[in-house]
């Protein structure tokens, strides 16, 4: 009987432990206000609404983030040979895929390179796109998740043994870092050639590619930075962190979700199941930027001042006149 209520007891406990974690998550989003607080004293003497009790209104700002596609771990630039290139970039250009972007995207960049004097093959691209969201844990100033605006789509033409053609689009890339996984929007359309009713895809915040590696600040503390003096945190000043994901690699749900979009043959399969090794598919940086938002009664503050001048300004005018 004890050891039973010592279970039910700890269960409760669980329930309760993962329920405030749970609670503690909050997502800010570009052009929101974010509340970061902390405290000058020990948890059990702080007194809600005392002076130790600092809060400051911050706002997630628009930044960059890119996905650069791998060329294989024995690429070397500086002694280019087409049979040493692999990765994500080798196997776009077994299937011809041209790459585009979507949704406020920047530009593809491409690198190109001669092996000899009539041929030239893509050794690399990225794509630019721009930090979105932050999903952070307000207990530990941890970062949860960050969302990305802006994606980028595959279109490739019929080439017999290798696939029917077709084109898919990645786009609303989410990185989830505690799963290390990132999930997307993934669309798309085989070429409808000879048939009816082509296959498709519609699939809304899949398991696109698993995460092997994660460069950047375990901790995401703003101002209100521990190791910061109170000092520094009443005039705070800008805070960013780059964040990088490395070896990543296809999972299986995004192995059949380009499989049915682009239609591919034997010859296109082998070279994207080699994509859910780690390091084959690329990596993604994302840049999460927090600005002071001035509170409503400096903006008051500042618009009181601004009429006061405008006011002395006509008065000077009317006295000239």
């Amino acid at each position: 009987m004890k050891s039973r209520a010592l279970s039910v007891g700890l269960a409760l406990v669980a329930s309760v432990w993962l329920g405030s974690a749970h609670a503690a998550l909050v997502t800010d989003r570009v052009g929101g206000v974010a509340d970061l607080g902390f405290r000058e004293c020990l948890p059990l003497t702080c007194v809600p609404g005392a002076p130790e009790d600092y809060y400051l209104r911050v706002g997630l700002q628009a930044a960059d983030a890119s996905f650069t596609a791998s060329a294989g771990v024995g690429w070397d630039p500086r002694w280019p040979s087409s049979l040493e290139l692999g990765g994500l970039v080798a196997a776009l250009n077994v299937v011809g895929v041209t790459v585009g972007t979507v949704d406020g995207a920047s530009q593809v960049v491409e690198q190109t390179v001669d092996v000899d004097f009539d041929t030239v093959f893509r050794s690399g691209y990225s794509v630019g796109l721009q930090t979105a969201s932050v999903m952070r844990d307000t207990s530990d100033s941890s970062v949860a998740a960050i969302g990305l605006q802006g994606g980028f789509t595959w279109s490739a033409p019929r080439i017999s043994g290798t696939l029917r053609g077709g084109w898919v689009t990645i786009n609303d890339l989410r990185i989830d870092l505690d799963r290390q996984m990132v999930t997307a929007d993934v669309r798309g359309k085989v070429l409808e050639v000879n048939t009816t009713g082509a296959a498709g895809v519609d699939l809304n915040d899949i398991d696109l590619f698993t995460i092997g590696q994660i460069d950047g600040p375990s901790r995401f503390a703003p101002p209100g930075d521990p190791n910061r003096t109170f000092a520094d945190r009443q005039n705070p000043s800008d805070y960013a962190a780059t964040y990088t994901f490395n070896q990543m690699a296809l999972t299986s749900d995004g192995l059949a979700a380009i499989r049915t979009a682009l239609g591919l043959g034997p010859t296109g399969m082998y070279v994207f199941q080699s994509m859910q090794q780690p390091g084959q598919i690329g990596s993604i940086s994302a840049t999460l930027v927090y600005a002071p938002i001035p509170e409503p009664s400096t903006w008051w503050m500042l618009g009181v001042g601004l009429v006061g001048l405008l006011v002395g300004a006509g008065r000077r005018a009317a006295v000239a006149a």
